[in-house]
């Protein structure tokens, strides 16, 4: 495999996403000023057929009262009292009429104004989970660089060429190698008495084994030494004997698991949190505002990255609780999934059997 290659694809890839983001800052931005174009030619109008509707109530209450001036006039009443209670009749219709009119238009305004928020918070819902998503894939190619650089040195250190291709070497080679006796178990000079003090210094805390999430990390960490078919099986129960004196006890591999997932989940939230809280408050809402928002969208996208990453309904399900998840909330994540489902025949994120 030639890493060195797969190194510069990822890195183009990456340069790509990073133009992507760019581009999607640029629509946002012709978005939110076609919708303050409109939300101002909508003020505008409203403002125009206000003053309208004034002019028009003030036109007909000077007809209306020039009408019955004329009417009591010819009856030689022009300067009777009933004269003068129809001039008061007449300028509290019109000051009525009009205290209507404001009202109404006051009313309009504000929704409006309401509108015009309402689309302001859509765009910058979408533009956020659009930026995090990219922001995801953009992490995901920077592991995957990483991850290339580490392979590539290793090939290095076992004398690989970058194509991941062994030096020297042929088919009788490995026939000699396979003539070979089967080697004793490896077991390594480091005392598993030893490594379980390690073990407990580097995961636990005060020198003891007390949380689940701190047996799990120390289950997966085994895991990985046993996957090693040279090493002793009586080295590896070794260290859990050790370990037990500190407070290990073994856990199954689901629940390690999702223990596991649920506090990548959690760091996931907040680091999502920070991130569209910042972006809400440079959107100038309140403080309040912004928290309420950030916290809601983020616990919507922690719920789809743990189903994303779940193998199981019941894994799915155990690590949101352990995320601190609520019942009715994944009642609430499942109704949309149904929606979704039903609407587009897809199910959101991977599969789940």
């Amino acid at each position: 495999m030639d890493y060195k290659e797969l190194i510069e694809l990822t890195k183009k890839a990456l340069e790509s996403y990073s133009q992507a983001d760019e581009e999607l800052e640029a629509l946002y931005r012709q978005a939110k000023e076609r919708n303050q174009k409109s939300y101002e030619l909508s003020k505008q109008q409203l403002a125009e057929q206000y003053y309208e509707n004034r002019n028009q109530a003030a036109a007909k209450a000077q007809l209306d009262a020039k009408n019955m001036h004329e009417f009591l006039a010819a009856r030689g009443l022009a300067s009777s009292g009933e004269s003068v209670q129809a001039k008061i009749d007449s300028n509290m219709a019109l000051n009525n009429t009009l205290a209507s009119l404001a009202k109404e238009n006051m009313r309009a305004l504000t929704e409006l104004e309401k509108a015009k928020l309402e689309k302001e918070n859509e765009l910058d819902l979408s533009l956020a989970e659009k930026k995090l998503a990219l922001n995801r894939q953009k992490d995901a190619l920077a592991d995957q660089i990483e991850q290339y650089k580490k392979a590539l040195e290793n090939s290095a250190k076992q004398g690989g060429s970058a194509d991941g291709g062994k030096k020297g070497g042929s088919a009788n080679d490995d026939a000699k190698d396979n003539d070979k006796p089967s080697e004793k178990p490896f077991v390594p000079s480091t005392s598993a008495k030893d490594v379980a003090k390690n073990l407990v210094e580097t995961y636990g805390s005060g020198g003891k084994i007390t949380t689940d999430l701190q047996k799990s990390k120390i289950k997966k960490y085994l895991e990985t030494i046993a996957q090693n078919d040279d090493i002793d099986e009586d080295y590896i129960k070794n260290i859990i004997f050790n370990l037990k004196s500190y407070g290990y006890t073994d856990l199954s591999d689901a629940y390690a698991d999702s223990v596991i997932a649920a506090e990548e989940a959690a760091n996931y939230y907040n680091k999502l949190y920070r991130e569209l809280y910042e972006f809400f408050i440079r959107g100038n809402r309140t403080a309040e505002k912004a928290d309420e928002m950030a916290k809601s969208k983020a616990r919507s996208l922690m719920l789809d990255y743990i189903y994303e990453r779940s193998r199981t309904l019941a894994a799915f399900e155990n690590t949101a609780k352990l995320a601190g998840i609520t019942q009715k909330e994944l009642d609430e994540y499942y109704q949309k999934l149904d929606n979704i489902m039903d609407s587009s025949k897809k199910v959101l994120g991977s599969r789940i059997k």
